[in-house]
C-alpha cells in the first residue's frame, strides 16, 4: 500500500470512483480539465491510495486562504472504492492529510452534506467536530 500524488494516468480510475459515489459529469473532457487544474495548482493536492497497482481511493485537499482568518487546509473530496470500504483506506487518506497539514502548520477542515449521515459519523470518529452549520447560496 502506498499513498502518492496523483498523475494523469490515474484520471480514469479517479473518475470511475467518483461516479461510483454519485458525482457524475457527463462530459469527460471537463473532468480531465478539472483534474489537470488540480494537479497543476500550487494550492491543491490530490493523492491516491494504491494497493497492488490498483487505486482504491483518493483524497483532494486545498489550502484555503482568507483575508479575515488564518489559512487552513480543507478536504475537497474523499472517495473509496465501494468494494474496499471499512478497510481503513479513508482513514489512511485523512491521516495522511492531517500529517501534511500539521507539518505545514495548517488546521484542517472538511464540509459534509447534511444528508450524508455515514460521512458525518466517519469524520466524527476521526476526531473532527462540527463547528458550525451554514447555508450555501449559489447563482
Amino acid at each position: 500500500m502506498i499513498i502518492r500524488a496523483a498523475v494523469k494516468q490515474d484520471f480514469e480510475r479517479i473518475i470511475f470512483l467518483s461516479h461510483e459515489l454519485g458525482y457524475k459529469i457527463e462530459v469527460k473532457e471537463l473532468q480531465y480539465k478539472r483534474l489537470e487544474n488540480i494537479i497543476n495548482s500550487s494550492v491543491d493536492y490530490l493523492f491516491v491510495y494504491e494497493c497492488e497497482g490498483i487505486i482504491k481511493g483518493w483524497i483532494h485537499f486545498f489550502i484555503a486562504n482568507r483575508i479575515t482568518s488564518d489559512s487552513f487546509v480543507e478536504i475537497g473530496g474523499l472517495v473509496v472504492d465501494s468494494k474496499t470500504r471499512r478497510e481503513g483506506i479513508g482513514r489512511s487518506l485523512v491521516e495522511y492529510t492531517k500529517k501534511w497539514s500539521s507539518k505545514n502548520l495548517y488546521s484542517i477542515r472538511v464540509r459534509c452534506n447534511s444528508k450524508r449521515e455515514n460521512t458525518q459519523l466517519f469524520y466524527e470518529a476521526l476526531n473532527f467536530s462540527n463547528k458550525k452549520t451554514q447555508f450555501v447560496f449559489q447563482m
